[in-house]
């Protein structure tokens, strides 16, 4: 089984989680679909929104999901990742999402048992591309040690009024968007 096999089971097992999370946020009568395989690699969406009306998310909408494993929450509470280089030297998430895939991004880690996230932060993409593009954001290079890379960015190196997390798990996260 190739790593991109291994990784899209590893995301799939926590779509159920991931919906959970949109549907209670804003509204448990949108429909949420599983992306295809076409538009996980190719336009950085995994999750397609379905009669979505709020102020926030609307019908149509494309979310990027990215679960990092358990045990990365409490070394990195304030960060989020976004792979920059593929193994094979393939289009990245970050490409992807700065070429304008995508709408929102939930980012979560993962809970030591269960397939449910033990934190999450969803990111909207429009303002991310906005910051990164006309603002001085650091963002700092990462290794996998598999051949991959990625940039890691801390949610406090944006503005707060830029609203980049529209919602949050966690009151730290919260506070950002003044959801608590």
């Amino acid at each position: 089984m190739n790593d991109y096999a291994k990784n899209r089971i590893f995301g799939d097992s926590f779509m159920p989680a991931a919906k959970s999370v949109l549907k209670g946020i804003y509204s448990a009568e949108m429909d949420i679909s599983i992306a295809s395989d076409k538009l996980d690699t190719k336009e950085a969406s995994d999750l397609i929104l379905h009669g979505a009306k709020s102020k926030i998310l609307n019908d149509g909408d494309r979310v990027a999901v990215r679960v990092r494993k358990h045990g990365y929450a409490d070394r990195y509470p304030n960060e989020f990742t976004i792979r920059s280089r593929a193994m094979f030297g393939g289009e990245t998430e970050y490409n992807k999402i700065m070429s304008g895939m995508g709408d929102f991004f939930l980012y979560a880690h993962a809970e030591q048992i269960k397939h449910e996230f033990a934190r999450w932060l969803l990111i909207d993409l429009a303002n991310f591309r906005y910051a990164i593009e006309n603002m001085k954001i650091p963002k700092e290079s990462k290794s996998n040690f598999d051949g991959t890379r990625f940039y890691a960015f801390n949610i406090y190196d944006f503005p707060p009024t830029l609203d980049l997390v529209v919602a949050g798990s966690h009151a730290m996260e919260s506070r950002q968007v003044g959801l608590f």
